[in-house]
């Protein structure tokens, strides 16, 4: 983390030639979720919406590409309405491909309003030689009603062809607000070049890490032997979970494959969420 975070530029042509949008909006209607409103620019496509779990629909993204490319800036807008419960999941791992000294941005506002629950779980990104990449997410809940779950999971790069920390660098902002008040900045900035990735409080000799985070959810959240218990469960894994300042629940996690942290964040979701 790094208070002193310095944003970058996209100094590179966008290959879409403007901001690639996706705007959607879900809300209840007789006590049935549904997509009230979508709106999307190529590359992005939206499946129909499907329910499989009964906290919350389904929502998958596709986007009609390889991955990100060198100029590509996308601007994602989730507005989950009162009452209403939606997850949004990828249809396939994100691939930052290389840049050629360019650079890519995602950024992502959520708005989650009373009693609503929004889980925003998409695939692991992977960053290929020479990629870099800037993401923001911005949050606003309601009140202390407005759930939220996000998940974040960020491999060293192409590991089974033996390119790790190769990318030149990748920034990730996460603000979360609660009624207009800040309780939550993680601000990151991984940059191979300026420091060992391996070291103790990075990567530590694993190639995968996942950030999890729980937001009004102390109900169960809060219970950290639990998560603690599924972790320590886990083969091939490390990671802890902690309460932050405003009661929330942070989970870190440290693996060697991306799969298996992100079943591993599937599971202790569910043990929270069920």
């Amino acid at each position: 983390n790094n208070s002193g975070r310095k944003d970058m530029e996209n100094t590179s042509k966008n290959n879409y030639a403007k901001t690639c949008v996706l705007n959607v909006t879900a809300d209840v209607k007789d006590g049935k979720n549904y997509v009230s409103d979508v709106y999307f620019t190529s590359p992005f496509k939206v499946m129909k919406p499907f329910h499989l779990n009964k906290n919350y629909m389904t929502v998958m993204m596709q986007t009609a590409s390889a991955g990100i490319l060198k100029g590509d800036t996308q601007e994602l807008n989730f507005d989950i309405r009162d009452n209403a419960s939606m997850e949004l999941v990828s249809q396939s791992y994100e691939k930052l491909h290389k840049m050629d000294g360019g650079n890519a941005r995602r950024d992502c506002t959520i708005k989650v309003g009373k009693n609503a629950l929004f889980k925003y779980s998409p695939l692991p990104t992977i960053p290929f030689y020479d990629s870099g990449f800037d993401s923001t997410i911005h949050a606003e809940l309601a009140d202390d009603t407005s759930k939220l779950i996000l998940m974040e999971i960020l491999t060293s790069g192409r590991v089974a062809y033996g390119e790790t920390f190769e990318y030149r660098y990748y920034n990730s902002l996460i603000t979360v607000r609660k009624a207009g008040k800040l309780i939550y900045n993680d601000n990151t900035m991984f940059d191979p070049s300026e420091g060992e990735m391996n070291n103790i409080g990075v990567y530590e000799g694993y190639t995968h890490m996942a950030n999890l985070l729980f937001f009004n959810m102390q109900d169960k959240a809060s219970n950290l032997d639990l998560i603690r218990e599924i972790i320590d469960n886990t083969p091939n894994v490390t990671g802890g979970a902690s309460i932050i300042q405003s009661g929330d629940t942070s989970v870190k996690l440290l693996g060697k494959t991306a799969q298996e942290l992100y079943d591993l964040c599937e599971k202790i979701a569910k043990a929270i969420l069920d």
